[in-house]
């Protein structure tokens, strides 16, 4: 309490939580989703429950150590480990929740919005991606090769913003496809904790089943394996994915429509700058 004397007046302020925001956060990038949801809520008054994922929780469990080290009033921040059918749901549905800040897939947030139909919580949604990288006849192709193979194979392409559709030039697009060939396949893959390794595995088994049944499924539509399809035969054990590229003309494969979260890059070509444009944008 804060009392203000001002006349006659005794008028007291409660320093009293604004409201409940409910921050749900996927495995990858953790710390950052729970940052960039923790600060402006924090600013604005708010308590915060920071749901982890059941997939990878540790890293806010020590968080939590963190911000009770660094002196946060006891209850502005929790963190809460569960699945999303009980733990998941009974929270973004709380009552006294008045905000929900999500982050992961599509399907979960269809989920959360139906709970929210419950408090009439607002909600922030940041959901998957399928992002085009367009690539024009008069570029760097060596610099484009890199940057296009730093887009989708870095963190096993286990990002929203993975660079996940190529989108190329008909005139370069042999050279350009041969080049990324060979850097895809000069990628070392590892122990994420051996400093020579480039690329690790997948998070999760089901992860690495949803990225072979997509891989498959567009093979068997058409697309042209150019690398990679295949778990890595150095590595029979772990939830590794070998460097995978794509090729096809049809926008309708599986591979180029559905998020993979995993290091698959699909390559559609184009003739003119308006034709790369409707590419780049032809995405749920």
């Amino acid at each position: 309490h804060v009392p203000i004397d001002k006349a006659d007046m005794d008028v007291t302020i409660r320093r009293e939580p604004i409201g409940v925001v409910a921050a749900v956060v996927p495995w990858n990038s953790q710390l950052f989703l729970s940052a960039v949801k923790l600060g402006p809520a924090l600013a604005a008054g708010c308590t915060v429950v920071l749901k982890a994922s059941e997939d990878g929780p540790a890293p806010l469990l020590a968080f939590a150590e963190l911000i009770h080290e660094a002196g946060f009033p006891a209850g502005s921040v929790n963190i809460l480990t569960g699945f999303g059918h009980d733990c998941g749901r009974r929270l973004t549905s709380h009552p006294l929740v008045s905000r929900v800040a999500f982050t992961g897939g599509p399907s979960t947030a269809r989920a959360i919005v139906r709970n929210t139909a419950e408090n009439l919580a607002y909600t922030t949604l940041e959901l998957g991606g399928k992002s085009p990288v367009v690539v024009f006849a008069d570029a760097d192709l060596d610099s484009a090769a890199n940057a296009v193979v730093a887009g989708i194979f870095a963190a096993s392409g286990q990002s929203c913003v993975a660079g996940s559709r190529l989108l190329v030039e008909r005139s370069i697009k042999a050279e350009f496809l041969d080049r990324l060939k060979r850097k895809a396949e000069a990628i070392k893959i590892g122990d994420p904790q051996d400093p020579a390794t480039e690329m690790g595995p997948l998070a999760t088994p089901r992860q690495r089943e949803w990225i072979e049944k997509i891989v498959a499924e567009s093979l068997a539509s058409g697309g042209t394996l150019v690398t990679g399809g295949k778990r890595p035969d150095e590595h029979p054990r772990g939830f590794y994915y070998a460097p995978t590229i794509i090729d096809t003309e049809d926008t309708g494969l599986p591979c180029v429509r559905e998020e993979l979260f995993g290091p698959v890059l699909s390559v559609l070509t184009f003739d003119t700058e308006a034709e790369a444009l409707a590419l780049a944008n032809d995405t749920p």
